[in-house]
C-alpha cells in the first residue's frame, strides 16, 4: 500500500483558505463591532434630542457613556468624535459656577481634542472646522479682526474661514460665519470673504456677483448694493438722473394736511397684487426719489400699504439705506387689515439726499407659509422702475401666481 502525503501545493492551498477565513472572521468581527457602535450612537442621538443643557446630570452621564462606548468599539468614525466634541462643548460651555471653573476648562479641552480627532479623520468636513471655530471662540475670544493675518492671532477665525472654504455655497455657513467676521472687523471680513470666493470662482465679474449675493444672504442689504456689481436698476448715476427728473413730479399734496405736507411715490395708486414675505431669505427693496428743498420740511415718514397675511406674529424690519427705522414684532404687531400704515423716522436721515434717492429694505423673521407672513401690496399699471424683489429680480415682483410688475406701494411723506 502506498503512503499518502501532503504535497507543497496542498499545504499552500490550505494556507490560503486559512488566511481568507481569518480575514472573513476579522471582517465579521469588525462589522459586528461597528454595528454595535452604531446602535450606541443612535441611542445617544435619541437621548440628547431634547437638548444637552435641559438633561439631568444622570441623563448626561448616561449619554456620555453611550457615545464613549461607541468610540471604543469604532474609533475611526469621525461622526462619533464630532458628536462627543459637540456634546462636551454644550455641556461645559453652559457651566458658569466659579467652583466648576477647573472642570469646565478640562471639559472644553476634551471637547477640543475630540473635534480635532474628527477633523483628522475627516479633513474635508466643513462642520468640523465650524465647531472648532465656535469652541476656539469660547476658549480664546477674538473681538477684533483688524490685525488678523495668521492662525495665532485668532484661531476661531481661521477655523471659520476654513469652514467656508470647504462649503462656500452653504447658506447657513455663509450667513453665520459671514456675520461673525463682519461684526469683528468689516473691512477685514470683506477681504476674507472675497478671498474665499476667489478660492472657487475664477471669473472676476462672477466674483463680484457672488460677493454681493454673499452680503445679501447675510441680510446686509445696503452693503450688498454698495459693494456688489452695479446692476442697471441700481446704477447710482442712472438713478440720480432719473430722480432728478421724477422727484418733483412724483410728489403730491396730502389733502388732510392742507398744504403742509407732500407724499412722493412711483406707484399708480391702485393695489393689484400682493408680495408676501414668508421666509427670512426673502426681501423687498424699494427705491424712493427725494424731492428738492428738504429744508422746508420738519418731519418724515414712510407710508406702506401692507398687512399680516396670516394669523400669527412675526418680526418685520424696515431699513432706510443702512439704518433700521422700524421693527414690528409680537409687542407691536402688523395688523391683519390691509391698509396704509405710517412709519415715522428722523428726517435727518435724508440729509444730503435732495434730488437724489434713498433705498428702503424690508426683511422678516419668524414667518411661515400659512400662519404668519407679511404682505406688501403693489400696482400693475406702470413699468417697474424702482422696485426689486429678493436679490435682483425686477421682472416678477412677487411669488404670487402670474407675473407681477409695476411698483411696491411704499411712499415717502414729508411734513412742514
Amino acid at each position: 500500500m502506498k503512503k499518502r502525503s501532503f504535497t507543497f501545493p496542498s499545504l499552500r492551498l490550505y494556507a490560503v483558505f486559512g488566511f481568507v477565513g481569518l480575514l472573513i472572521f476579522v471582517y465579521l468581527f469588525q462589522a459586528g463591532r461597528s454595528l454595535v457602535a452604531m446602535a450606541y450612537y443612535q441611542q445617544f442621538t435619541a437621548a440628547t434630542a431634547p437638548g444637552v443643557v435641559t438633561m439631568t446630570t444622570a441623563q448626561q452621564d448616561a449619554a456620555r457613556r453611550l457615545l464613549t462606548a461607541a468610540i471604543r468599539l469604532n474609533d475611526r468614525n469621525p461622526h462619533y468624535h464630532h458628536a462627543l466634541g459637540n456634546f462636551l462643548f454644550q455641556l461645559y460651555d453652559a457651566s458658569s459656577l466659579p467652583e466648576m471653573e477647573r472642570q469646565r476648562e478640562d471639559g472644553l479641552q476634551a471637547a477640543e481634542t475630540s473635534l480635532k480627532t474628527a477633523l483628522w479623520l475627516d479633513p474635508g468636513s466643513a462642520w468640523n472646522y465650524y465647531e472648532l471655530g465656535r469652541l476656539e471662540e469660547v476658549i480664546s475670544p477674538c473681538d477684533d479682526l483688524s490685525m488678523f493675518d495668521a492662525s495665532t492671532s485668532c484661531p476661531g477665525a481661521t477655523f471659520f474661514v476654513s469652514a467656508l472654504q470647504h462649503a462656500p455655497n452653504h447658506l447657513f455657513l455663509r450667513k453665520s460665519v459671514g456675520l461673525w467676521l463682519y461684526y469683528r472687523g468689516r473691512e477685514t471680513a470683506f477681504q476674507i470673504i472675497r478671498d474665499v470666493i476667489a478660492f472657487y470662482t475664477k471669473n472676476p465679474q462672477k466674483r463680484e456677483v457672488e460677493f454681493s449675493k454673499f452680503l445679501y444672504d447675510m441680510q446686509l442689504d445696503y452693503e450688498s448694493d454698495r459693494y456688489g456689481p452695479v446692476k442697471s436698476i441700481d446704477d447710482p448715476k442712472i438713478l440720480s438722473e432719473r430722480c432728478l427728473q421724477d422727484a418733483s413730479s412724483a410728489c403730491f399734496p396730502i389733502p388732510e394736511l392742507e398744504g403742509e405736507g407732500i407724499e412722493c411715490h412711483s406707484d399708480a395708486g391702485t393695489a393689484a397684487w400682493r408680495a408676501f414675505l414668508n421666509s427670512d431669505a426673502m426681501r423687498i427693496k424699494k427705491i424712493i426719489c427725494v424731492p428738492p428743498h428738504l429744508d422746508e420740511y420738519t418731519s418724515a415718514s414712510l407710508n406702506v400699504l401692507m398687512n399680516n397675511g396670516g394669523n400669527g406674529n412675526f418680526t418685520a424690519r424696515f431699513y432706510l439705506d443702512e439704518q433700521l427705522i422700524k421693527q414690528y414684532d409680537a409687542t407691536d404687531p402688523i395688523p391683519r387689515t390691509a391698509a396704509w400704515y405710517e412709519i415715522p423716522f428722523d428726517i435727518h436721515l435724508l440729509q444730503g439726499k435732495s434730488n437724489s434717492y434713498v433705498t428702503i429694505y424690508v426683511r422678516v423673521a419668524g414667518v411661515s407659509h400659512v400662519k404668519n407672513y407679511l404682505q406688501i401690496w403693489g400696482t400693475q399699471d406702470e413699468p417697474t422702475s424702482y422696485s426689486v424683489f429678493n436679490f435682483n429680480t425686477t421682472e416678477d415682483l412677487s411669488l404670487e401666481q402670474g407675473t407681477q410688475t409695476g411698483e411696491y406701494m411704499i411712499r415717502l411723506r414729508l411734513r412742514k
